[in-house]
């Protein structure tokens, strides 16, 4: 490899690297401006640090962090839905919230990771708030806290402010089309003239214009952003800090609440909510002994009020299967058939089956 080769490779590594995250593993990230064109998921098949690498859109953009319910208040326990796909009971009287930087403690033992300081501090402080009430009240608490992590208003608000940023993304997208486009090819065919020097010096007025924008944007807004100026700093140096600066202002900026994927209605587009919609609804409304439950769980009664709120048929968030002779049932969460309608799926931990009667009945 040339001198060129070895420069454009080291540069390329260096922003994949900055493209590279550690998010809670159970995290979305809505990638967007005014309105959602992705919704990003970290590979939660590996853990680092209570969290899971994902790696962010390409091209520098507007983002928002999001999160499913990860708990859920009930009348004597708090259901703690784990990064492995289980779910823990915790007795109330057990529960200590403590929020260290990103990470909720629940008690001596049991951790979770948040996307930002603000939501760890948040989530301790309505936990305590739900422990504090009567045990009737807690589920009422939950719904309440549901349906504002589901708002569509607050889910705008949020895109409108992180769109806010989109300066910092446009610029970072032409330092990255200076640096691989512009840049590369001219050192290739120009070598160390001064044409190449020329366009070389272009380099850090773009870079300390982004270190700019990024402190302007701190102080039009009111952000509060720890290590600024320090931060300011390596986006004026370094060129692949400055392609991705968009990303250090993201965690300041102001939300009401943490929201639910699905707050984005129809976005990135109908199909993938109603497939994200379903797949939320069979984990939540599904679990074994769901048919002689008296009550469905919190977090399903909360989904079905959503989705009656936006006029969302059943036949959309929880539709029938279409099976083949001879199987007469299926397992709700997962859709597997069954030849019986009074066995369990245990792929599902043991959930019971539904028949084609049954499912004409609830509708």
């Amino acid at each position: 490899m040339t001198d060129g080769q070895t420069l454009l490779a080291v540069f390329a590594a260096f922003y994949l690297m900055e493209c590279l995250w550690i998010v809670p593993s159970q995290a979305w990230i809505a990638v967007g401006r005014e309105r959602i064109t992705r919704l990003l998921r970290p590979w939660d098949r590996f853990h680092i640090s209570g969290g899971s690498p994902v790696l962010l859109h390409t091209l520098p953009s507007p983002q928002v962090p999001a999160m499913p319910w990860v708990l859920v208040a009930e009348a004597s326990h708090l259901i703690w839905h784990r990064d492995d796909g289980t779910r823990e009971s915790l007795d109330w009287a057990q529960i200590e919230p403590q929020a260290s930087e990103k990470i909720l403690r629940l008690d001596a033992t049991r951790t979770l990771r948040l996307p930002h300081a603000t939501d760890a501090t948040a989530w301790a402080t309505l936990i305590s708030s739900w422990k504090a009430l009567r045990p009737e009240q807690r589920r009422a608490a939950f719904l309440k806290h549901a349906r504002q992590t589901l708002s569509l208003t607050e889910a705008a608000a949020q895109s409108a402010a992180a769109g806010k940023t989109h300066l910092l993304g446009w610029l970072g997208i032409i330092i990255l089309w200076w640096c691989f486009v512009v840049l590369a090819p001219a050192y290739r065919y120009l070598g160390d003239s001064p044409r190449f020097m020329m366009a070389l010096a272009v380099l850090p007025l773009l870079t300390f214009t982004q270190a700019f924008l990024f402190l302007r944007i701190i102080k039009t807004q009111r952000l509060t952003v720890s290590h600024r100026f320090w931060r300011a700093l390596g986006i004026a140096l370094l060129p692949h800090l400055a392609a991705r600066a968009i990303d250090l202002i993201a965690d300041a900026l102001p939300r009401k609440v943490l929201l639910h994927p699905l707050a984005w209605a129809e976005q990135p587009s109908k199909a993938i909510w109603l497939e994200n919609a379903r797949t939320f609804w069979r984990r939540a409304r599904y679990r074994p002994g769901w048919k002689t439950a008296a009550e469905p769980p919190a977090d399903a009664q909360a989904l079905e009020s959503f989705f009656k709120a936006e006029n969302i048929p059943a036949s959309d968030y929880d539709p029938s299967p279409a099976l083949q002779a001879p199987a007469i049932a299926w397992c709700p969460c997962c859709h597997a058939p069954f030849l019986k309608a009074d066995l369990l799926c245990h792929d599902c931990g043991g959930v019971e089956l539904k028949t084609t009667a049954e499912a004409a009945a609830s509708s």
